[in-house]
């Protein structure tokens, strides 16, 4: 987490910042924050979500040609069912 936190130097920064895109880089509590919603998820295993995408349904599967690749099946009521 520290090399992830540290990749970037005041003088990057600095220069990003007086160039004409804007750049955001992530302070280190977002970047935690980040890191610790992330949850690991078997193939095959339906995840249900919740708050504003509740009812929507995600389930991994393994793509066959690459590895760790991964198919999402997205199912929503409203909508069907869609593979990604």
């Amino acid at each position: 987490l520290e090399d992830i936190i540290g990749w970037r130097g005041e003088r990057d920064i600095e220069r990003l910042h007086n160039d004409d895109e804007l750049w955001c880089v992530p302070t280190r509590e977002e970047n935690r924050a980040a890191w610790t919603s992330v949850k690991d998820v078997r193939y095959h295993q339906p995840q249900h979500l919740y708050g504003k995408l509740r009812g929507v349904t995600i389930t991994a599967y393994s793509s066959g040609h690459t590895l760790g690749g991964t198919l999402w099946k997205i199912r929503a009521p409203s909508v069907g069912t869609i593979l990604y």
